[in-house]
């Protein structure tokens, strides 16, 4: 190579340093800038409620999205859910918590509404009575201790008056529906017109719509049955068509927008670095390793309101996957056929169907085999007395689920289970 060559290759070397130089510098600063921006989501939003887990373990995040009661100050959870991530198979799964559950008054006691809530007012409740803080963390504890959950992790909540911005932040979603979507409210100008297996590149409003539709104007068929159920698989499958927008590479190049416009609306207690390798690592995985569940129960008319009745024994299976494979409860009988009486000698009313709820609800024990009386003295102590006869043999387990430890058996009783609830229950 001669003199005037080498002298255009050291300066095209140059160049190409400077560039690298360049790059390295501008991937520096934006991932600077994300990290700040995502640092902003968790200041001051903390719960006490929550229990951090380091990224080599599966995490669940409860996820739920707060809408805005017209002339009120407290807000509805619409959607809520639990995703549950395992860093070590990068499996995610989403499983949605029906908002019109119907939540026991041993775990949620409403101070406003006046009757037994739905899943979907405790955070209202709560506001209305304390502040929103105290709504989100009493919201988190429910679904820990009403469905038997041992941990939730973190929590990001969304404010669904910005969930349209968010949407053409990233230029829109495209989605074939499942239904035929046709729903009109005069009274809040709403119009939702989507025809079934026709795709659609939603907007932001159009995507809001969307989301929140769940049956049709009357007369008018969609194939789906009308309940919140049927919401939440539609609200599942624009998740499915969401992230397989963001994992596209103009997706991700639309990453930096996202970010400015979401951080307007989502709180969280999640730190940056782990938002970060948590979304980096879903997105990577795409929505191939995304399953989605849906708890099990059945919709019922109780006291003037409809309810989504949770069934325990049903969902065992999706329960034991959030608790990382470890069963909630390890008595060893067939609760189906375990009878249990409750006798509140506490002097205190109430007590004996709160316990009976919680049995039935949180431990999958069968509600009709559980009967409740009055005592006809006090006791200073509560007990558990197990019949002989009955096959009842993990007793830790059973004070653990009851919360009584004075336990002992005796033989002659007319039930397997005997439960006494003392002054100092």
């Amino acid at each position: 190579m001669n003199k005037k060559n080498r002298k255009k290759m050291r300066k095209f070397t140059k160049v190409i340093k400077r560039l690298f130089l360049l790059f390295l510098i501008l991937v520096l600063v934006g991932f600077v800038w994300t990290y700040v921006k995502l640092s902003s989501l968790n200041n001051g939003n903390e719960s006490t409620a929550t229990a951090k887990a380091s990224l080599k373990d599966p995490i669940n995040i409860l996820i739920y999205g707060m809408d805005n009661v017209p002339g009120s100050p407290a807000s509805r959870t619409d959607t809520i859910m639990i995703m549950h991530y395992d860093p070590k198979t990068k499996d995610t799964t989403l499983v949605s918590l029906p908002r019109d559950t119907k939540i026991s008054q041993d775990v949620y006691e409403p101070q406003v509404i006046g009757r037994t809530a739905k899943l979907t007012e405790v955070h209202y409740d709560s506001q209305l009575a304390y502040d929103i803080n105290t709504a989100r963390d009493n919201l988190i504890n429910t679904v820990k201790n009403f469905f038997g959950i041992y941990n939730i992790n973190y929590y990001v909540s969304i404010d669904y008056s910005g969930f349209s911005s968010i949407i053409d932040a990233i230029g829109g979603v495209d989605v074939v529906p499942k239904y035929n979507m046709k729903y009109h409210d005069p009274v809040d100008n709403l119009v939702i017109d989507f025809d079934k297996d026709k795709k659609y590149h939603l907007n932001g409003e159009d995507a809001l719509k969307f989301v929140r539709w769940r049956k049709n104007d009357a007369g008018i068929d969609s194939g789906a049955d009308g309940s919140d159920l049927g919401r939440i698989d539609n609200q599942r499958y624009f998740i499915d068509c969401l992230i397989n927008e963001l994992s596209s590479p103009l997706g991700m190049i639309k990453t930096p927008i996202l970010i400015s416009k979401g951080c307007q609306y989502v709180k969280t207690d999640l730190p940056a670095n782990k938002i970060l390798i948590y979304a980096l690592s879903i997105l990577k995985s795409g929505s191939d390793s995304l399953t989605s569940e849906t708890l099990k129960g059945t919709t019922k008319y109780v006291d003037g309101a409809d309810y989504f009745i949770y069934d325990s024994t049903g969902n065992k299976e999706i329960i034991d996957l959030l608790n990382d494979g470890e069963s909630e409860s390890t008595v060893d009988i067939n609760k189906d056929n375990i009878s249990i009486k409750i006798i509140n000698c506490a002097g205190e009313d109430g007590l004996a169907g709160k316990l009976k709820e919680k049995l039935a609800n949180n431990y999958g024990y069968n509600r009709d085999n559980i009967i409740t009386k009055t005592g006809s003295s006090l006791e200073k102590t509560s007990s558990i007395i197990v019949d002989s006869s009955s096959s009842i043999s993990d007793f830790d387990s059973l004070c653990d689920e009851i919360g009584i430890e004075n336990i002992s058996t005796k033989s002659g009783y007319d039930s397997d289970i005997t439960i006494i609830i003392g002054n100092d229950y």
